[in-house]
């Protein structure tokens, strides 16, 4: 009896100590991920820095508004091309980040955005807040460009080794023009070998 009560003990505490999880711990967000082939947080650094040297070592003065102008760009789409679930946003959302830093460029609000801007002005003109000068909703700043691109991908696999190639494509487009005044590639290849068993 008592051993059957020991093993069931036993058995109770094994079960426990399984369900245990480690605690999460924080790392170097700038330390190399590579916890799969897959697209991840050092792919998405990677697109950001070689993007935005890019963009500030790029001849812009054949573009740039004179004398002491900033472009004004809006924030578009990124089309996901890839078999991953990538939140190609986020890319966006941190090269904008250091391009308004840079201070050589101006962002207006993205186009699900817009519609809360649009209310908020009308509200003012309503409030009779501008009646001495221009409404507000004559006021809003008009993008000269917008920042869109794709993100694709090549996969190839067999027994043992699996590769994976991607390409994310910024292009900044002159709205009125439609024509293309800067492009950035950002190329990723990855490798991955089936572990082989030894002895």
């Amino acid at each position: 009896m008592n051993s059957r009560y020991t093993f069931f003990c036993l058995l109770f505490m094994l079960t426990l100590t399984a369900c245990q999880t480690t605690p999460a711990k924080r790392v170097d967000e700038n330390k190399t991920e590579n916890v799969t082939i897959g697209f991840g947080r050092t792919d998405i650094q990677e697109i950001v820095a070689t993007s935005y040297k890019n963009f500030v070592e790029s001849n812009q003065s054949t573009w740039k508004p004179a004398p002491k102008g900033k472009p004004i760009i809006c924030i578009g789409k990124v089309r996901n091309q890839t078999d991953e679930h990538v939140d190609t946003k986020m890319v966006t959302d941190l090269l904008r980040d250091k391009l308004l830093n840079s201070g050589q460029v101006q962002f207006t609000v993205e186009k699900a955005e817009r519609a809360t801007v649009v209310d908020e002005t009308e509200t003012q003109d309503e409030s009779g807040a501008f009646e001495k000068g221009a409404k507000a909703s004559n006021q809003l700043t008009k993008p000269q460009y917008i920042l869109n691109g794709r993100f694709s991908s090549i996969r190839k696999k067999n027994n043992d080794v699996e590769e994976l190639y991607y390409a994310f494509i910024l292009k900044l487009v002159h709205i009125r023009k439609g024509t293309i005044s800067w492009q950035s590639i950002t190329r990723i290849a990855k490798v991955k070998t089936r572990a082989t068993a030894g002895w």
